[in-house]
């Protein structure tokens, strides 16, 4: 009877280091990470290439959040950041409870409306008179002196424009006093600034988008072009 009762029961299963499902779990993420680590030392000279950029990304654009708390506090430079005393949304209070904050809402939308509806058109214009240039040494004149200002800062664009609208010595107020005319404020006048900053959003950005409206133009194959003018079509309407 004892045998027989030994032969029906079950032998106990040896303990792993994890339960079951643990143990399931465990070999799952090791799994995972062994698959990353390939796909890592696969990718890695990319991964080098782009280190530089996601570095300035993490410095430029992820460090800099927690200073948002500033918007909470009564920020007082003796007492920084964290010592100053927190306020919370009395500093909204006081901006939202005043016209400045509805009049810096509506020249926001104006200034973007003006940048992006003049920034197409310039743009287009640009691309099209680039796309009409036949020969490829002064083609890649004209796109390189067109993209050039893109890459130049705005702290430099700003001494551009102190040096053509200063009140008393710039350039086109030393050319409107030599052919007679009284010199403009231009900083001190705010219906001129509308027209300022689009002139130079235009001047900085429209070269860059205009290159990239040209590079979808050359992708449009030629007997596209070619049909146009057999079925006599001017140059205006193969461009439109």
């Amino acid at each position: 009877m004892l045998e027989l009762e030994s032969l029906g029961r079950k032998k106990p299963v040896a303990a792993g280091p994890y339960p079951p499902a643990a143990g399931a779990a465990a070999r799952g993420w090791r799994a995972a990470i062994a698959r990353h680590a390939r796909q890592i030392r696969k990718h890695r000279t990319l991964l080098v290439m782009a280190a530089p950029g996601l570095l300035l990304l993490l410095v430029f654009n992820y460090l800099p959040m927690p200073g948002i708390i500033i918007a909470f506090k009564n920020f007082k430079t003796n007492k920084g950041i964290l010592g100053s005393d927190w306020v919370g949304l009395k500093n909204f209070q006081f901006l939202f409870g005043s016209d400045t904050a509805w009049r810096i809402t509506a020249n926001t939308l104006l200034l973007n409306a003006l940048f992006i509806v003049t920034g197409i058109v310039a743009s287009l214009v640009i691309a099209l008179l680039l796309n009409e240039v036949r020969v490829r040494g002064l083609a890649r004149f004209y796109q390189s002196a067109v993209f050039f200002p893109y890459f130049v800062s705005w702290v430099i664009v700003g001494y551009f424009g102190f040096a053509l609208l200063n009140s008393d010595n710039g350039l086109l107020n030393t050319l409107l006093e030599r052919w007679g005319f009284e010199g403009i404020a231009w900083y001190r006048s705010p219906k001129y600034w509308p027209f300022i900053l689009t002139a130079t959003n235009l001047w900085k950005t429209a070269g860059y988008w205009s290159i990239i409206y040209l590079a979808a133009m050359y992708g449009i194959g030629q007997e596209y072009y070619e049909a146009a003018m057999i079925d006599g079509a001017s140059r205006w309407q193969q461009i439109r």
